[in-house]
């Protein structure tokens, strides 16, 4: 079986299991959202796991399907993106991406080896000087 088709499989089957959960008699103890949420997290997490689709595509699945299913209202499943711990992580992955695809990650020049001995010198035994001249 070729990796599409695993894919194309899966995912037929959790939204196959996602619509019989509505039809289905369930223990009273378990509501359906949480067998629902459950599914979509496991089919997510193998996803990812088992690199059946690159990695941004079981994530957009997750939020539409959580969406879709009414497992979670559209305002929690996104409220993480109004976090500005989000948008610090999404720009350095963005600035990441750019450094290795235009390939300014591999073209640094090469230090000196006495450079940096010399650098961390100046720079702790400036420091002392520093603190000592702000007191005054």
């Amino acid at each position: 079986m070729t990796k599409s088709a695993a894919v194309t499989l899966l995912y037929a089957l959790l939204i196959g299991l996602l619509l019989a959960l509505g039809t289905l008699e369930l223990p009273v103890e378990v509501p359906v959202r949480v067998i629902q949420a459950a599914l979509v997290i496991a089919f997510t997490l193998c996803a990812w796991a088992f690199g059946l689709l690159a990695e941004p595509l079981p994530t957009l699945a997750f939020f539409l399907l959580v969406v879709l299913f009414g497992i979670a209202p559209a305002n929690v499943v996104f409220s993480g993106f109004s976090s500005t711990a989000w948008w610090l992580v999404f720009g350095g992955s963005v600035l990441g991406a750019a450094i290795n695809t235009t390939g300014l990650g591999g073209a640094s020049p090469p230090v000196p080896s006495g450079a940096i001995s010399v650098r961390t010198t100046v720079i702790c035994g400036a420091w002392p000087c520093c603190v000592w001249c702000w007191r005054f």
